[in-house]
């Protein structure tokens, strides 16, 4: 009687072990797939945060936080990519509108119109003084 209640319970351990061990298994490897769709400097900034759980507006500040300089203004704002934290940002400008006018016997004047825009390098992300450049 006593081997078959011992014999019970380490068979139950087993069983037990063998069940949890899988779903960590499963759960570590779930959450590795999900780490991993995040961008490098939005990693790098979950694992330096000492906090424990992060609600959806405390991530979207760290991402701002690792994008966006606070004590500048307009496009010298970006210190990363929002997109994929590339530094590849290159601000200039782009071609917006052209305005044609006809005169009887000059014939067509074009006026281009330029606005200024910021764009990433490495992924192509591009932003313009036409967008909305809330920051």
């Amino acid at each position: 009687m006593i081997i078959s209640s011992i014999f019970s319970f380490v068979l139950g351990l087993i069983a037990s072990w063998i069940i949890a061990h899988f779903y960590y298994k499963k759960s570590n490897h779930d959450q590795n797939d999900l780490f991993n769709k995040l961008p490098e400097y939005i990693r790098q900034g979950l694992l330096e945060d000492q906090r424990e759980k992060l609600s959806v507006k405390e991530l979207n500040e760290l991402i701002r936080l690792k994008t966006i300089d606070e004590m500048k203004k307009g496009f010298d704002a970006f210190k990363a990519c929002p997109q994929c934290g590339s530094n590849s940002l290159t601000i200039g400008k782009e071609l917006y509108d052209v305005d044609v006018d006809y005169k009887p016997g000059e014939g067509e004047s074009f006026y281009p119109s330029y606005v200024e825009c910021i764009t990433c390098g490495d992924c192509g992300w591009k932003k313009t003084e036409a967008d909305d450049l809330e920051l």
